[in-house]
């Protein structure tokens, strides 16, 4: 159903977000993320926030990013500085604070949210700017910060790596995406 983002039995799917297996909720999250079906928003939110499984968090907040709903922003925020306050020392809190970074890029396209760039810094700081989706959503929330000095001065440095040049090149192809986007928007 999610590889053909079928819509067919939506509800149905919505109920499988409380099966007692913790890969029939992510998978269930992951489809109605494929249908983006809006009607299931609450419910997907708080199996971001609260499940047990972080598969199924990690799943949940990619498809909240689908559905496309700034509700699940400051919620996202909150439960990403909790796990800042826990360090986010395990990969799978690492894992989740960077969907939340990828979602929230999906979520804010050039809106320069101040709650969001102040939580991508301090994400900035926890992983010493390394992750490509903080890159990239940083650049997608507020292109003006990421061409700030900070973000901008790793790949022009003497000897950066393919890495840094990387992380820094496809950072400058979300922010084009979202100029470009916003750009159209404005046309239309």
């Amino acid at each position: 159903m999610a590889r053909l983002r079928l819509k067919d039995g939506n509800e149905r799917v919505q109920q499988l977000l409380n099966n007692s297996d913790p890969i029939v909720r992510a998978n269930a999250a992951r489809v109605i993320g494929a249908a983006e079906h809006k009607e299931a928003f609450d419910a997907l939110l708080a199996k971001a926030l609260t499940d047990s499984d972080p598969r199924v968090r990690a799943s949940a907040i990619r498809a909240l990013a689908t559905l496309k709903d700034a509700r699940a922003v400051e919620p996202l925020i909150k439960r990403g500085d909790l796990l800042l306050a826990s360090q986010g020392r395990s990969e799978s809190s690492l894992n989740e604070l960077l969907e939340i970074t990828a979602t929230l890029g999906r979520l804010l396209p050039n809106n320069a949210n101040q709650n969001a760039v102040a939580f991508l810094e301090r994400m900035h700081r926890l992983t010493k700017g390394k992750p490509l989706r903080l890159r990239v959503g940083l650049a997608r929330i507020a292109p003006g910060v990421f061409q700030n000095a900070p973000y901008r001065a790793e790949a022009s440095r003497p000897g950066a790596t393919w890495l840094q040049l990387s992380r820094r090149a496809q950072g400058l192809a979300a922010l084009k995406e979202v100029i470009t986007g916003a750009a159209g928007r404005k046309r239309g």
